[in-house]
C-alpha cells in the first residue's frame, strides 16, 4: 500500500487539459448525485465535495485541488443556498458554510501537495542512495581488481629478481618501495564525470618528498617541478614506479664515495606526450653518451625499460646540463588519459 501511494503521488502527471477536464467531471458527477440526495439532509450532503476534493488533490496536482475547490464551492452557492441557482449568498449562516468548507478543502488540497512533495523528495534520496550504492560496489569491485593486477605485477618483479639471482635484501626492498607507491596511489585517488583519477602533481611530489625523507643523511637535494594533470591510476603507478626507479639509480650510482649532489624531478605535457625528466649533476655516464639505458643494468633497468615500452613511449639518457645523468621518458597522453568507469 505505501509503494503503491508514494508511485501514484510521485508519478508523471497528464496534460493540464486532462487534469482539469477529469477535476470538473469528478465535481458534475458529485453535483449529480447530491441533487438526487438533497431531500434527505442537505445540510449534510455538502460534504459529498470533499472527496472529490480530495480525489483531485490526490491524482493530480495542487492546482487541479483548488479548482475542485473553487467548483464544489460555486455549486453550492447555486444549489444550496438561498436563492437557488445564483452566485449571490444572503444568508449570513450559508455564507460562513460555504468559508468553513472552502478553507477545509482549500487546506486538504495544501496538505496533500505537502506529501506529495515529502514523497518526491524521498523517493528521489532513495534513488540517488541507490546509485551511490551502486558506484561505491563499482568502484570497489575495480579497486579489488586493480590491487589484484598490482600485486601479480610486484610478484613477477620478484621472479624476475630471484630467476637473475641478485641480492634477496635489494629485491626486497625494491618490493616494499612498489608496495609503498600502490598506497600512494589508491591514497590519491578520486572520482570525476564517470572516471578514476589521480592528480600527477601531488602524488609524484609526495613520492619524491618520501624518498628524500628516507635519505635525509645523505648530502643529496631532492627537487621536483610538476605540472598538474590528472591521470590513469594504472598509469600512475607505473609513472610512480619509472620515477622511483630513476631517482634510486642516480642516488646509487650517480654520487659515489657520500660526494654532495643534487637530483631534479620534472614532469611536464608536451604536445601530445607527458614528458617525465629525471636529472642529477652526478658523475655521469659510466658508458658514454648515447646511451638507451639508465645507468646500471639490473632489475630497475629492465623495469624502467619494459613499462616505458609498455605505455608505447621512448626512453632517451644522456649528459645533463652542466654535467650528470639526464633521464627522459616521453609518454603519450592518450596512455596515460583516465578511462571511464
Amino acid at each position: 500500500m505505501e509503494s503503491y501511494l508514494i508511485t501514484l503521488l510521485t508519478r508523471a502527471q497528464p496534460s493540464w487539459l486532462w487534469r482539469y477536464g477529469l477535476t470538473a467531471f469528478m465535481i458534475l458527477v458529485t453535483t449529480l448525485i447530491w441533487m438526487s440526495l438533497r431531500e434527505a439532509a442537505p445540510s449534510l450532503l455538502v460534504l459529498l465535495y470533499l472527496p472529490a476534493i480530495f480525489l483531485a488533490a490526490l491524482l493530480f496536482d495542487k492546482r487541479s485541488g483548488l479548482l475542485a475547490t473553487g467548483l464544489s464551492v460555486a455549486a453550492e452557492a447555486m444549489l444550496f443556498a438561498e436563492p437557488l441557482f445564483r452566485l449571490a449568498v444572503e444568508s449570513a449562516d450559508d455564507l460562513l458554510v460555504l468559508i468553513i468548507f472552502g478553507l477545509l478543502g482549500t487546506a486538504m488540497t495544501l496538505v496533500m501537495d505537502v506529501l506529495r512533495n515529502a514523497l518526491r523528495s524521498l523517493q528521489q534520496a532513495k534513488e540517488r542512495l541507490a546509485a551511490s550504492d551502486q558506484e561505491k560496489d563499482l568502484l570497489l569491485s575495480e579497486v579489488h581488481h586493480r590491487i589484484r593486477n598490482d600485486i601479480q605485477f610486484i610478484i613477477a618483479h620478484l621472479q624476475l629478481a630471484k630467476a637473475q639471482g641478485g641480492d634477496l635484501h635489494e629485491a626486497l626492498d625494491r618490493a616494499t618501495e612498489r608496495i609503498g607507491i600502490l598506497g600512494k596511489v589508491y591514497g590519491r585517488l578520486r572520482q570525476q564525470d564517470g572516471s578514476r583519477l589521480v592528480d600527477a602533481k601531488l602524488f609524484l611530489e609526495q613520492l619524491v618528498e618520501d624518498l628524500r625523507l628516507m635519505q635525509a643523511v645523505r648530502p643529496v637535494g631532492l627537487h621536483a617541478r610538476v605540472e598538474p594533470a590528472d591521470i590513469d591510476p594504472g598509469a600512475a603507478l607505473s609513472l610512480g614506479i619509472i620515477t622511483n626507479e630513476l631517482i634510486t639509480n642516480a642516488l646509487k650510482y650517480a654520487f659515489p664515495d657520500g660526494r654532495a649532489g643534487r637530483i631534479d624531478v620534472a614532469f611536464r605535457r608536451d604536445g601530445d606526450d607527458f614528458v617525465l625528466t629525471v636529472q642529477d649533476n652526478g658523475v655521469g655516464l659510466a658508458g658514454g653518451a648515447g646511451s638507451t639505458a639508465p645507468q646500471g643494468s639490473g632489475l630497475g633497468s629492465q623495469i624502467v625499460r619494459q613499462l616505458t615500452e609498455q605505455f608505447q613511449g621512448s626512453l632517451d639518457v644522456g649528459e645533463g646540463n652542466g654535467g650528470g645523468l639526464r633521464t627522459t621518458v616521453r609518454l603519450p597522453v592518450g596512455e596515460l588519459a583516465p578511462q571511464d568507469v
